[in-house]
């Protein structure tokens, strides 16, 4: 399956400490099985487990299901998270802990998630 790594362009990756808990999955994963990567809730509230919400700023799904998602929605994330929902859970790596990008919502200062 073709797969789509997604970053946000002012967004970046947290090296500081070697390589992030994203980046780890994504070398780590079973290219058999895994189709998704992602972090669930908020990126204020991050989760372990699969909910309706997930942090876009740093996302891998396949290309089927990012061409399934209704881009008009507002806010867009729990659409993301549907769409990932869609998939069955083997195919899931959930990321936990941080993310490992720094953030800056709303022209905030950035920070970690």
């Amino acid at each position: 399956a073709e797969l789509v790594v997604k970053m946000t362009g002012r967004y970046y990756l947290d090296d500081d400490a070697g390589l992030s808990p994203f980046m780890a999955s994504l070398r780590d994963m079973d290219v058999d099985r895994t189709r998704a990567v992602v972090k669930f809730g908020t990126y204020a509230r991050p989760v372990n487990r699969r909910v309706i919400d997930c942090v876009t700023g740093l996302i891998m799904v396949p290309v089927a299901v990012l061409r399934n998602i209704d881009r008009n929605t507002v806010p867009i994330a729990p659409a993301w998270a549907r769409s990932v929902l869609s998939l069955p859970e083997e195919e899931v790596e959930v990321v936990q802990g941080k993310l490992g990008i720094h953030i800056a919502p709303a022209g905030k200062p950035y920070y970690v998630v």
